[in-house]
């Protein structure tokens, strides 16, 4: 049923739009990757961070589209080590 499909598309279109409305009002960097380690949600203050007008400018890049080779390689290395499980605590890296 194509009622049924079009409620079920807006909850969640509502349901995202709630999401980052939430993330946004949070004052700490919030982004989200996928498996290939490209960004696909980020909050304002990641967008303030990363320099940039507007979230469309970031999202769906990877590591090394975003940072200089040497940033990207680190965080590259520690999104795999995530990715398969592994906890990094008590690191920061600096972006400058």
């Amino acid at each position: 049923d194509i009622t049924t499909q079009k409620i079920a598309e807006q909850k969640i279109t509502n349901e995202k739009a709630l999401l980052q409305t939430i993330i946004d009002v949070i004052p700490i960097n919030i982004y989200v990757k996928d498996t290939r380690s490209r960004k696909i949600l980020v909050n304002k203050a990641e967008c303030e961070y990363m320099k940039v007008h507007s979230a469309e400018e970031i999202l769906g890049k990877t590591n090394h589209e975003l940072y200089p080779d040497f940033l990207a390689d680190v965080l590259s290395s520690d999104d795999a080590q995530v990715f398969a499980g592994k906890t990094i605590l008590n690191r920061e890296i600096m972006n400058t």
